[in-house]
């Protein structure tokens, strides 16, 4: 998987169309999203993603489509489901917007026990235990192309420096960082001393590559196993809808849709 920037929008390669029964544009869309996996673009196809659940709940909520509750359905009154899970949802919307922390326990040799993802900072933390504010996935897409000279990163969020930068060499974060200004004398860093980065509330844009990398990994694990859950929501749709439970099938009538060379349209 590629997280070392993309190219923005180049100029259109293909058109491709957009039916209008609404059931024949999820199974197109759900298709875009997998090529751009499958072509390492995982930015494109996430920010995709998350337009394209806000159409599904949209389209849910107005009764165009339904989303069947196989426990329910053979009861009496049975109406589909009109959104998607709302865990689910809740929980991809601040994983990509933010609103996510780590939650774990080292121990006494600062080696990590456990962690996991909480969708909360209401915690009651216990002896050992530490809370990490994590930035928004969308904001991990670094800034410029990852360079091999350098550690720092550039990310489109602000997190604490003794968070981008623990356990790094103290002259080396801050000449990799860029922590330091410039006088007509020399050069003073912002930072006096380890100590200094552990106690300060300073919030960074450039983070270590080790952080960059164990972040967008943790995060990035948590959106997969959402987004399969997801994916098999709204696959039940579509086969649901395909077998004619209900659901109208395709119009012949249809509106082009321009899609660039990168996917996006």
């Amino acid at each position: 998987m590629s997280y070392k920037g993309e190219a923005g929008p180049k100029q259109p390669k293909s058109i491709v169309v957009h039916p209008v029964d609404f059931i024949d544009y999820m199974q197109q869309t759900m298709g875009v999203v997998n090529f751009q996996d499958d072509y390492n673009h995982f930015y494109l196809a996430a920010q995709l993603f998350m337009s394209f659940i806000e159409r599904v709940n949209t389209a849910l909520r107005k009764g165009i489509i339904g989303r069947p509750d196989y426990r329910l359905r053979s009861q009496p009154g049975y109406k589909p489901k009109t959104s998607l899970s709302p865990d689910h949802y809740k929980k991809i919307k601040q994983i990509w917007y933010g609103s996510t922390w780590i939650h774990m326990r080292r121990a006494k040799d600062y080696s990590i026990e456990w962690w996991d993802i909480v969708y909360t900072d209401k915690i009651q933390l216990k002896t050992g235990e530490e809370l990490i504010y994590c930035p928004s996935l969308k904001a991990m897409n670094p800034v410029e192309p990852i360079s091999t000279n350098t550690l720092g990163i550039m990310i489109r969020d602000y997190v604490p420096i003794r968070d981008a930068w623990w356990g790094h060499d103290y002259t080396q974060m801050i000449t990799s960082g860029g922590f330091q200004v410039k006088f007509s004398d020399g050069v003073k860093p912002l930072l006096e001393s380890d100590q200094d980065v552990m106690d300060s509330d300073s919030l960074v844009n450039v983070v270590s590559r080790e952080y960059f990398h164990k972040m967008i990994d943790i995060l990035t694990m948590k959106w997969d196993e959402i987004q399969n859950e997801l994916f098999i929501e709204m696959h039940e749709i579509i086969s649901t809808a395909k077998r004619g439970a209900g659901f109208e099938g395709s119009d012949e009538n249809e509106v082009s849709m321009i899609i660039t060379e990168d996917g996006q349209g």
